[in-house]
């Protein structure tokens, strides 16, 4: 019997590969839209729905393959080293939110690193990348599901539409909030 963890293991670097290309070919296209002056808004959301489609399958797969480059004593440093990195990519492209964002990002490679090393030493090798698949796509939407309910408490919904507003209105109103 198929549980289909088969179909996912094999080509764990290819689905890799494969999601960098198409991410790479969705950031490219939305940076030269809005130099052309096609940048629309079902053209952004759409590439943005790409972009995500494929960013979807990296997270699984590497959580798969790491285990198949380092030995079991390394699993928990390469783990660190991972969290580290795309830590240190998010302090990098929010700079300015300085202290917060540093400790943050602590927080999460501490906890992916545990987490991350549990499911691989604890999970079978052939259904690895499965069950780190459904982790990150519970935790996506637990995300969003936050992201919503605090943006709705802040009344961000109530908003009036950026291109409606004289220069520096907005930000006036949202200050106040």
């Amino acid at each position: 019997m198929n549980d289909g963890a088969e179909l996912a293991h094999p080509d764990r670097l290819t689905i890799l590969i494969v999601s960098d290309l198409v991410r790479l070919a969705t950031q490219l296209t939305a940076g030269l839209l809005p130099v052309t002056g096609q940048a629309g808004v079902p053209e952004l959301a759409g590439l943005a729905g790409v972009y995500g489609a494929a960013d979807a399958f990296v997270a699984p797969a590497f959580t798969g393959l790491l285990p198949t480059t380092v030995s079991p004593l390394n699993l928990q440093p390469a783990n660190a080293l991972r969290g580290l990195s795309f830590s240190v990519g998010a302090i990098v492209r929010a700079w300015g939110i300085g202290g917060l964002e540093v400790l943050a990002g602590i927080c999460v490679t501490g906890t992916f690193t545990l987490w991350e090393t549990s499911l691989q030493e604890h999970v079978r090798d052939r259904a690895l990348s499965r069950v780190s698949s459904y982790d990150y796509l519970t935790s996506a939407g637990v995300i969003l599901l936050g992201n919503v309910l605090v943006g709705a408490a802040l009344g961000v919904a109530t908003l009036p539409p950026v291109r409606n507003q004289p220069r520096g209105v907005l930000g006036q109103r949202v200050a106040r909030l």
